[in-house]
């Protein structure tokens, strides 16, 4: 009988541990639907999500107020991101809150290649800039740069102005260098209710599409987008490698869930609540 006896007080102990294992699961089960315990977790959440915030709020605030402080933060960023992109191969937008910036798509002089120089000219304005100065600057670039429209048959650039967060966009054209009459900056700062969900670039060479990445505050009412320099400077500021193709198909799906292609010689203008496609 004593032979016995062992294993069967080792099957009652391990029959009494299951049994309190499982009874205090099921109560850790309970507690834990209950509403006191939903509650506290509930408000554990919201608690540190408000510290968050105020946090963020009162770092953006210093950082806004205080141009001693942006400074060297602004250039600590910039240099972060100059280093990590440089073995990506990927271009970055001044620092500065203010700047114009021509970019243009020339067709190479051998015309026996279907090749094309990218180029552009940045200029950082005077932070101190009055609203009309730097719209009267910004005019005064598409005017000036339009010859290299005249010059070259097989070329198209576009005029960028920063502003303070809001981009402005216009192409450059023959017709651009002749005018002089403008529209307000205010109303041309307007923003959209327009916005893209995704916009795909591909290419015949290129087997896998690129996605562009257009920030939300270049959508502004009068915006000229996605023209063909619009497109190769797109690719420039993003880290996937690229080849480019005046052949190229931009698939666009905007907000509305509705479906575009963009080829070289369209673009589109966007409006307060939609946008037009227009050919060049």
């Amino acid at each position: 009988m004593w032979a016995n006896s062992p294993p069967d007080l080792f099957i009652s102990l391990n029959s009494i541990v299951q049994g309190i294992s499982c009874f205090a699961y099921a109560r850790m089960i309970d507690i834990a639907n209950s509403e006191f315990v939903q509650n506290a977790c509930l408000s554990v959440i919201l608690w540190n999500s408000r510290i968050q915030t105020n946090v963020y709020l009162f770092v953006k605030n210093i950082y806004d107020q205080n141009e001693l402080i942006r400074g060297p933060v602004d250039f600590a960023l910039w240099t972060y991101e100059t280093i990590e992109t440089m073995t990506l191969r990927q271009k970055l937008e001044p620092t500065s809150n203010r700047w114009i910036q021509v970019c243009s798509l020339v067709k190479e002089k051998d015309t026996s290649k279907n090749s094309y120089h990218y180029f552009e000219i940045c200029d950082k304005t005077n932070s101190n800039m009055e609203e009309t100065d730097m719209d009267r600057c910004f005019d005064e670039y598409r005017y000036e740069k339009g010859y290299i429209n005249e010059k070259y048959d097989d070329c198209d650039s576009i005029a960028i102005m920063k502003w303070d967060g809001k981009y402005k966009v216009r192409k450059i054209s023959e017709k651009a260098s002749r005018m002089k009459t403008r529209s307000s900056f205010s109303k041309e700062m307007e923003p959209s209710c327009v916005r893209m969900l995704s916009v795909e670039y591909t290419a015949p060479s290129k087997a896998a599409p690129i996605l562009l990445k257009i920030p939300r505050e270049m959508y502004i009412q009068g915006n000229e987008l996605f023209s063909a320099a619009f497109v190769y400077r797109a690719l420039e500021y993003q880290p996937e490698p690229f080849e480019f193709d005046m052949e190229y198909v931009l698939k666009i799906m905007d907000g509305e869930i509705r479906q575009i292609e963009l080829r070289k010689n369209q673009y589109i203008i966007i409006e307060e609540n939609d946008y037009c496609v227009k050919e060049i």
